[in-house]
């Protein structure tokens, strides 16, 4: 049986790089001359290792359906540190209105994320009150975020849902005695879900989540991985994760 640490084996090819024709592993063909043919592998993603963009996979749901099977998370923070949910309102002058980004299941981060940045575009507003808008919102810029490993760009992120979110904090964080995905700890460690809050108020709220191998300090201990509504004008962390 062939093995290689990190793939799976998925038959033969009559290139070495995979480019040729493909033979299925156990069938039987016949040839009227030499033929060289190549083990064809494919990368076997696991939870808790790292993903094509270079940043840890937080889940496997067991199967592709959707076009996906795994999430990733970014390397890495957004570059600008921290940024509001932002304000969604027909008119400067309107009433505050949710974006219909109300998933908080695993696999709604994306639709969510289009939800909020086909509602706000470029001029989410910066509170409830004020007419002043910004583009730096944490969806907006989670869908521009760029990542560029191997020399491959990866382009394709959005911020996860709430339950996204918990899954990210379960599997690369919680209970590790050395936590992956370098995401910061300490007071400040709030984490935008792309879900608003629907069991409180959806244009003015939206779930966050402390991420935190350990307590806060000045909070109770149970807050480590908890999650909040948080007003959509506070500034906190974003972490953008794709799908593939």
């Amino acid at each position: 049986l062939l093995a290689k640490t990190g793939y799976t084996f998925a038959g033969w090819n009559t290139a070495a790089n995979g480019s040729g024709t493909d033979y299925a592993a156990g069938a039987t063909y016949s040839t009227n001359a030499a033929l060289t043919l190549y083990a064809k592998w494919i990368a076997t993603w696991v939870v808790g290792g790292l993903g094509p963009s270079g940043g840890y996979i937080f889940h496997d749901k067991g199967s592709y359906s959707d076009g996906w099977r795994y999430l990733e998370a970014a390397p890495s923070d957004i570059a600008v540190g921290a940024a509001l949910f932002g304000y969604y309102r027909e008119t400067s002058t309107g009433a505050n209105l949710g974006t219909g980004a109300t998933g908080t299941a695993i696999g709604t981060g994306k639709t969510n994320t289009a939800n909020l940045v086909s509602k706000m575009g470029e001029t989410a507003y910066i509170s409830s009150s004020s007419t002043t808008t910004s583009a730096d919102y944490a969806a907006n810029l989670a869908t521009k975020h760029i990542v560029e490993n191997g020399g491959v760009e990866y382009k394709d992120w959005f911020l996860p849902s709430k339950d996204e979110l918990y899954a990210m904090f379960v599997n690369l964080v919680k209970d590790r005695e050395f936590p992956l995905g370098n995401f910061l700890y300490g007071t400040y460690n709030e984490y935008w879900s792309s879900s608003e809050d629907i069991s409180y108020d959806p244009s003015g709220y939206a779930i966050a989540q402390t991420f935190s191998a350990v307590s806060t300090p000045g909070l109770p201990s149970s807050n480590a991985g908890d999650q909040y509504y948080y007003s959509r004008r506070i500034s906190i962390r974003v972490r953008p994760v794709r799908a593939f």
